[in-house]
């Protein structure tokens, strides 16, 4: 991924669109102070979604949208476009080009783009989390950022290194999904607490119910005396009412004497109004001639005052036009005399120039004559002067040449010496290299060797890394599956147990009695439900409930009397109350065993689990309950049974003596003791879920420990391959040298060897 096209249109000094290509490789933008290169990394921050103008080096957002020059109007809107290539797909999209775009409006309207469509900021962040590409991330280094980045704490470099690594996307999502757990749990102690209050307002709103009620009778009753009322108070209205109308008819023949005198009236009135109008028109023509003679004579007054103003000022003018000719006159005859007196000059000069070109005509003659001459004389003195010297330069070349002929032939022999010498130095030089060249050459395979084994044992580190990966990853599939069962497990038992805890399924008397017993207000002879005392485990419960729904939710009392002499103490029940007393159940236990009967599966009192104190009840109540495998068994069984016995299949069909038959009837239903039962289950099954939890847990965290192990030694492996690396890459440079160094003194001696050949011959 990488940065290929950014379009700007009305953002800061981009008032025209601009587009800038970025090609795969390294691109630089250049210019003068002002030309606008940093707007150009503020308008990349800026569509990344930042939100601070200071930032932007602006007062206010608004500022990014070009203000306008003088022969520009401002801009209505900025926007910039970012075109990232995603042919590699590293961002989380289908499309090979992202382009994301962000509009400001001058009204204050801003919005983002994402391939042309609406979208969100945090979709926009959220799409280059992990890329380093964002606002605060590591790519865009600013004036100044420098300096912050190398003095940051170490907390703040982690965060660099977060982003680098490509886990800030799972850090940002781990805070929002806390924060979308801390929102539900205070939504859900919230719930809760409006349950408790809407509890405790149950019983002051079942009174309101109540009092409504009586309301409702009390406002009949009200209704009924308001209408009797009503019919007594229209009939004596209707009494007024006729002789009102008698006396209204009486007043009518007043009112129409009246109103014939008022239309004459104001027929008089109307005359007299016609006549008034006629006066106030005569009025108003006066005053409109005199409003015209007085306007005329304000306009004749104000043109006389400026008459008089500007003949004032024409006098005051005429007196500074008369001065000023007066100064003028005598300035044109000063000038007038100036010119003379340089005209007279002039002619002065002219004369003067005149002799002066004769005189110098004349000294140019007899400076060309004498120029000749002193030519002529430099032309023979020239010739002598060059005999001589060619006579004295000939006899000083040659003894020079003497002089250097003795000079080359010491010099010869010298170097001849120096480059024997030099040729025995190579030959050492040689053989010396040739031994490095040797042992470098032995290290170099020896290194080479060393990295390989390394390599592999690295490779094998890694493979083991990736196998500890690999469980990791399916124990944490594992831990969040547990995790998962474990949610749901909790939240079905809290739901039982507030179910239970609240008594759902038991009737509002049977509640109200409990609830004495819950307060401490109960002498002891309540016991609680059947379903407190009862417990079934056995899988099949379900196939009971038919008969286990008919005494379930029944009070168990010790005494019978005692409990009805603490009922009459009580304030009135809020309805009917089943109850099993224990002084009344028949000790003697049911005859008939079916044990050895086709089809027999259990006696349902066999599936019971209770104390002593409670079997005697068991037996009464499910004594004479059978389980068989099949309705057909079910009705044999019940063609020669006892009275009372009933008889459950597999399937949940019940056949009692009576004739009476249940064919799958309450299959799906939950009552009490199976609630129970499955809240029992659900806790055997949390305390199972939670050991299974804590072991794969710990043999997480026993991966993790040897996956740290495993990364020391791939650590420690990558050192040594690095150093191994370094050291062969030293090797290879030493060698490389030595190498050179060879040909370096092969031509050496090479040349050497020639230039003695040389100067050998140039002795001879």
């Amino acid at each position: 991924m990488f940065l290929k096209r950014i379009v700007l249109r009305g953002f800061k000094s981009f008032a025209d669109r601009t587009e800038f290509d970025f090609g795969s490789g390294l691109t630089c933008i250049v210019g003068p102070n002002g030309c606008g290169k940093s707007n150009v990394l503020d308008a990349l921050r800026w569509v990344l979604g930042e939100q601070k103008p200071r930032t932007l080096r602006g007062a206010k957002m608004a500022d990014v949208i070009f203000v306008g020059s003088r022969s520009r109007k401002p801009a209505s809107l900025a926007q910039v476009e970012l075109t990232f290539d995603n042919r590699a797909s590293f961002l989380a999209s289908d499309e090979s080009e992202v382009v994301i775009s962000r509009v400001l409006y001058a009204g204050g309207q801003s919005e983002y783009r994402l391939n042309g469509n609406l979208c969100r900021l945090k979709d926009v962040r959220n799409l280059f989390l992990d890329t380093g590409v964002g606002v605060d991330a590591y790519s865009i280094i600013e004036q100044g950022r420098v300096d912050v980045l190398l003095a940051s704490s170490p907390l703040e470099r982690r965060e660099i290194f977060e982003e680098a690594a490509g886990i800030s996307r799972y850090k940002v999502r781990r805070t929002e999904a806390q924060r979308k757990l801390e929102r539900t749990q205070n939504n859900l102690l919230r719930l809760s607490d409006v349950i408790e209050e809407l509890e405790k307002r149950l019983r002051s709103v079942k009174l309101a119910a109540g009092k409504a009620r009586s309301f409702q009778q009390y406002d009949a009753r009200l209704r009924e005396l308001r209408s009797s009322f009503s019919l007594a108070e229209y009939h004596d209205l209707e009494q007024a009412r006729l002789t009102a109308y008698a006396r209204a008819e009486e007043r009518g023949a007043e009112l129409q004497t009246h109103r014939t005198e008022l239309a004459r009236s104001d027929a008089d009135a109307a005359q007299l109004e016609h006549e008034v109008q006629d006066l106030d028109e005569q009025i108003q023509a006066v005053e409109a001639g005199l409003l015209t003679r007085q306007t005329e004579q304000s306009a004749l007054g104000e043109r006389i005052a400026q008459t008089q103003r500007r003949l004032t000022e024409l006098g005051a003018i005429r007196t500074r036009r008369r001065s000023q000719a007066t100064d003028l006159a005598d300035s044109v005859a000063a000038l007038r005399e100036r010119i003379a007196a340089e005209d007279a000059t002039l002619g002065e000069l002219i004369e003067a120039v005149e002799r002066s070109s004769e005189q110098i005509t004349q000294l140019e003659q007899a400076r060309t004559a004498a120029e000749l001459a002193s030519a002529e004389n430099r032309q023979a003195l020239e010739r002598e002067k060059a005999a001589a010297f060619e006579a004295a330069r000939r006899c000083a070349l040659l003894h020079n040449e003497q002089q250097n002929l003795v000079q080359q032939q010491q010099r010869l022999a010298s170097q001849a010496d120096g480059l024997t010498q030099r040729q025995q130095q190579l030959e050492t030089e040689q053989e010396r290299l040739a031994r490095q060249h040797g042992q470098l050459t032995e290290r170099g395979e020896e290194l080479e060797r060393e990295v390989n084994d390394l390599s592999s044992a690295l490779r094998q580190t890694e493979a083991r890394l990736a196998e500890l990966a690999t469980e990791g990853n399916e124990l944490d599939k594992r831990i969040g599956a547990e995790k998962e069962a474990r949610s749901a497990t909790l939240s079905r038992l809290e739901l039982l147990e507030d179910m239970d805890r609240r008594h759902e399924g038991v009737d509002q008397g049977t509640r109200s009695v409990l609830a004495w017993g819950e307060s401490g207000e109960c002498t002891g002879s309540v016991l609680g439900l059947v379903a407190d005392v009862f417990q079934i485990d056995d899988p099949r419960l379900s196939i009971l409930q038919t008969v286990l729904g008919t005494f379930e939710n029944h009070l168990i009392v010790r005494d019978t009397y005692a409990f009805l002499a603490e009922l009459k103490q009580r304030a009135e029940l809020a309805g009917p109350v089943r109850v099993l007393a224990l002084d009344r159940v028949p000790q003697e236990q049911p005859r008939t065993s079916y044990h050895d009967a086709p089809g027999f599966v259990a006696r349902a009192a066999d599936w019971v689990r209770c104390s002593a104190e409670f079997r005697p009840l068991a037996d009464s109540l499910l004594g004479r309950t059978i389980v068989v495998d099949c309705v057909e068994r079910a009705l044999a069984c019940a063609a020669g049974a006892p009275q009372g016995y009933t008889f459950v299949t597999l399937a949940g069909d019940t056949v009692d003596t009576h004739g009476r038959m249940t064919i799958g009837a309450t299959k799906a239903t939950a009552g009490l003791i199976s609630r129970k039962a499955e809240i029992r289950q659900l806790r055997g099954e949390l305390d199972e879920i939670e050991t299974r939890l804590e072991r794969t847990v710990r043999q997480r965290a026993e991966l993790e420990r040897a996956a740290s192990d495993v990364q020391m030694q791939r650590g420690a492996l990558v050192d040594q391959i690095a150093a191994a690396q370094r050291e062969h890459a030293d090797q290879r440079a030493a060698l490389t040298r030595v190498d050179d160094a060879r040909q370096r003194v092969r031509r050496e001696a090479a040349l050497v060897g020639s230039e003695t050949a040389a100067a050998q011959r140039a002795l001879a």
